[in-house]
């Protein structure tokens, strides 16, 4: 996490500092689709051992620019994007499929660079909703009775932050979602697993 954060601010500052010799105008609201690639990293705690596993998934989305000011290229950006990912292991032959909603609210600047102004970095910060809409295990739903053993969690409220490229319309991005709690967890085992997504897409604004 402190690597991501540094290179979000590495970022932030050679942006900035690339800004002072160009015209950074304030724009307009603006309106993005995208789709991507984004692998979710699970770590499974049980009894204080850790273990690492990733399950492949992909992502498509909407995003609402929202124009704070006249004068500064601030913006507000709302998205709502689903995520699916899946994973099968074939040593114990389980598989493992996850669908969430991904309601991001980030706060972002966007520096445009260039005389002709076609190039935009907008670095981002914010925080993330995420609605786990289906939690499988070999096809069996974790949401429903487990007798208490392990609990599924609906909702993971996370951090966002990333930044955005964009050459006219068109848009490339990454990012990485933490999720502060747990997918699930289990009181009697003493485990949990924590969450965490990369997302490395593309798409076009308007």
């Amino acid at each position: 996490m402190k690597k991501m954060l540094l290179l979000t601010a590495a970022i932030v500052t050679a942006v900035a500092t690339a800004s002072a010799k160009s015209n950074i105008l304030a724009g307009k609201d603006y309106n993005r689709v995208e789709v991507g690639y984004a692998p979710m990293f699970m770590s499974d705690m049980f009894y204080w051992r850790s273990s690492e596993s990733t399950a492949h998934g992909v992502t498509a989305g909407y995003t609402r620019g929202i124009h704070l000011s006249k004068k500064w290229p601030m913006y507000i950006e709302v998205s709502g994007q689903l995520q699916y990912n899946h994973k099968y292991k074939s040593d114990i032959d389980a598989s493992l499929d996850v669908l969430r909603l991904n309601i991001p609210v980030a706060f972002t600047w966007r520096f445009t660079l260039g005389s002709k102004k076609l190039f935009t970095i907008a670095p981002y910060l914010g925080i993330n909703f995420g609605i786990n809409m289906l939690y499988n295990i070999d096809g069996e739903n974790q949401f429903g009775d487990n007798d208490d053993i392990y609990s599924a969690n609906r909702f993971q409220l996370g951090m966002t932050e990333g930044v955005n490229f964009t050459y006219k319309r068109w848009n490339a991005g990454i990012s990485y979602v933490w999720d502060f709690m747990p997918l699930d967890k289990s009181e009697v085992y003493d485990a949990s697993n924590t969450t965490g997504s990369l997302v490395i897409r593309a798409g076009y604004e308007f």
